[in-house]
């Protein structure tokens, strides 16, 4: 699928929900937000593309980031077409707030040149080691609650349930 393909699919998806939003119909908003929600790290018109693609996507990455994390693509899948911007970094002279300093001192500016067309993979796409997970806790916290609440307070932090 070809970049300019993927951008006319997202212009038509915002579209459609500009047009669901005008008609009173939330539905398709509260869909795109919980979209939103998952995939924060990624831009608007990326979201868009994967949830028009993939719907219940819920953790996607690169082929390669699936393989740092041990685990590996299925055999037969298809990629979710996201826009990758081409960054191209340029020597800059004069004053400029964007300006880095690169590996041998030299002060360059980055600028997207064009973007592409690239796969990213959704979790039920892959297989191999469990990711990891936030640490969770249960059972009753007691005393421990209490305690919270007193240290949050000793801080001038207000607490309210």
């Amino acid at each position: 699928m070809k970049a300019r393909e993927l951008k006319q699919m997202v212009e038509g998806s915002l579209d459609e929900l500009a047009d669901a939003v005008e008609q009173g119909k939330s539905e398709k908003l509260k869909r795109y937000l919980a979209m939103l929600a998952r995939f924060h790290r990624y831009s608007l018109g990326n979201v868009l593309l994967i949830g028009w693609q993939r719907p219940d996507a819920t953790r996607v990455a690169g082929f390669h980031t699936w393989k740092r994390l041990g685990r590996h693509v299925k055999r037969g899948e298809r990629g979710i077409r996201i826009l990758a911007p081409i960054v191209r970094r340029r020597r800059k002279r004069g004053e400029d707030e964007e300006r880095q300093e690169d590996d041998d001192g030299d002060k360059t500016e980055e600028e997207i040149a064009a973007f592409r067309s690239v796969a990213v993979f959704d979790l039920a796409q892959t297989k191999g080691r469990p990711l990891e997970e936030f640490a969770r806790t249960a059972g009753n916290p007691g005393e421990y609650a209490e305690r919270l609440r007193q240290f949050i307070e000793r801080r001038g932090i207000g607490l309210a349930f």
